[in-house]
Parts: structure tokens; sequence; C-alpha cells
């Protein structure tokens, strides 16, 4: 085996080696994640497309898991040399010893990747910003969205949030939108209108959304899957991200209050917008019946006959 486990970065791996990308992510952190990977030969050609659905874990932990999952293909298939290429610098420093492993979820997936890795003879990971991870980040998110679909089917209550401020934000008009399904019946379906001026701003919006449907979803017995576009929402109430304060800190006290009632039977994950349309469609309803001219999204400033199909047809699927 060469002597150095992880070689200079700068230094090219000798002979013919193997070249895998891989990606993980989590929507929410902690939240609906999955891996990806593409592992090509010496001449380009793709030999593997490795992915998996995680369930709810962390960004960090199905980051590790595509590493392991090349890994373990390496050794299985017998390769000699390998490279592994991936965005995470976290990982990849922690690999190459540069960075301790202090989480004690990581640690055994750590231990893991190393041990495999003896397997190796030559191994070295390089990092990469996201734009050179396409393929694997691809792979990840495909596995993402197949799991959802499997694990929706297993709670009893479905709840969405959106909200929007125009035309300028802050100090716009401010409007929410929240759905509710318990046991695949729609139960509740609103849009609202938080206010206009100084105070208004999109995040106060997406608190108010949320507080909306978290207000529905506390009147039903079950576990509950909630979803939102905000990333702001979703990871200050996981508790991933820091409340600096603002124009939204008392509407995310109030919404931490109900979040704490809620968050032992529910989880609550972050899903592109284009996958929230219905409330995103109920939140900007409101304002387009109040005749309010959209700015900072030219490209949605259909008319309300046009915003009404859309409405409907959402509903529809």
């Amino acid at each position: 085996m060469n002597n150095r486990l992880f070689p200079d970065p700068a230094a090219e791996a000798p002979g013919r080696a193997f070249i895998a990308h891989c990606d993980g992510g989590s929507r929410g952190n902690p939240g609906p994640s999955g891996y990806g990977a593409v592992i090509e030969d010496a001449n380009g050609r793709v030999v593997a497309e490795l992915s998996e659905y995680l369930g709810i874990q962390t960004n960090n932990f199905a980051e590790y898991s595509g590493l392991l999952a090349v890994l373990r293909w390496a050794v299985e298939n017998k390769a000699k040399r390998l490279r592994v290429v991936s965005d995470s610098e976290l990982m990849v420093k922690q690999m190459q010893l540069l960075y301790k492993v202090k989480s004690p979820a990581l640690r055994p997936l750590f231990d893991e990747a190393l041990r495999l890795s003896r397997h190796i003879d030559h191994f070295e990971m390089r990092h990469t910003l996201r734009g050179g991870n396409k393929q694997a980040e691809v792979l990840a998110n495909e596995a993402v969205d197949k799991g959802m679909e499997r694990m929706v089917k297993n709670y009893q209550i479905q709840g969405w949030f959106d909200g929007c401020c125009e035309p300028k934000n802050p100090g716009g008009h401010a409007a929410w939108g929240a759905v509710l399904h318990v046991n695949g019946e729609s139960v509740y379906r609103a849009g609202g209108y938080c206010g206009v001026g100084p105070a208004m701003s999109n995040n106060v919006a997406e608190y108010s959304a949320f507080i909306a449907v978290a207000t529905e979803c506390l009147k039903y017995p079950g576990f509950a899957l909630i979803r939102g576009d905000s990333k702001l929402v979703v990871m200050q109430l996981n508790g991933r991200w820091k409340v600096h304060g603002g124009l939204y800190l008392p509407f995310y006290k109030q919404a931490k209050t109900l979040w704490d009632q809620l968050k032992n039977r529910a989880h609550l994950v972050w899903i592109p917008r284009e996958q929230n349309d219905i409330c995103d469609v109920l939140s900007k309803k409101v304002l387009k019946d109040m005749g309010i001219k959209f700015m900072l999204q030219p490209d949605d400033n259909e008319p309300l006959d046009e915003l009404k199909e859309q409405y409907r047809r959402a509903l529809a699927e």
C-alpha cells in the first residue's frame, strides 16, 4: 500500500485511476436525505452510478454515506487506484486528517471510510466547488425525491406553507398561503394578508404561513410532515441556524412555540419552490386580488385569471 494514505492533492494518482464524484444532501438538515455518486474509469467511461435515499438525516451524514458507497464499490471491484471528488470541504479535510471529527454521529462513518480506504493501493480525495459535482448532485436529488414519494405515504398529516412580499422586500405588502391534508383529504387551504410597511418582509410572510399551517396541524392527531421553501424558517425551527433578530423575530417566537408542541410527532423539511406551487399561488393571489404589482418576481406577474387557472391545475394533480 502507498505509504501516504492521502497524498499531496497536487500530485497525480499513479497509473490509471478510477475517478468518483460523490454528493449528499438533506432537505431540512436534518431532513429527507440521500446521496449520489458517479464513478468513471481512466478513459472517462461511466462504470457505476450509485444513489440511495437515507431517510431523515443530516447533510454531513449524507455526504459520508456517498463516500462509503464509493469505497465499498471500489473494494468489491478490486480497484487499486481511486480518486474521490466531493464538494464537502468538511469531509475532505477530515479524510485528509486536517480536521478533527467532533460529531459522535459522524465518527463511525469516518472510521469505516478510513478502514475501507486502506484496502486501496492509492486513494486520495479532492475538493471541488458545487458546480464541479453536478452529476452526483442530480443523482442525490433524484434519490431524495423518490424517497420522499414513498415517505409521505406514512404521514397522516401533510402541510405546506409559503409567503411573499411585493413590490419590495422588506417594506412591501406581505402575504401567505398554507395547505393541510389529513389522510389524503384537503382540510385547510387558505391565504392571508400580513400587512404593508417597514415592518413587513418575505421572512415575516413565511413565518406567518408556517404559523397558519402549524395551528391547523395541532387540531389533528397523527404524525405530520410540513414542507416549505424557506430555508430560513426550516433551518431556524430545526435548530440548525441561529436567530439573530430582525423584523421576523416576534413571528419566529410564535412559530417556535407551535413547533415545540408539534416536533415530537412531526418533521419540518425544505422543498424547492417548484414543489410548493399551491401555496405559492395562494400567497400571490392575496396580493393579486389587491392589485399589487409584482416587481421582485416579474416572471410571475401573470393576469389573475392565469393565476386562478394555475391554482386549479395544481389542486387537480
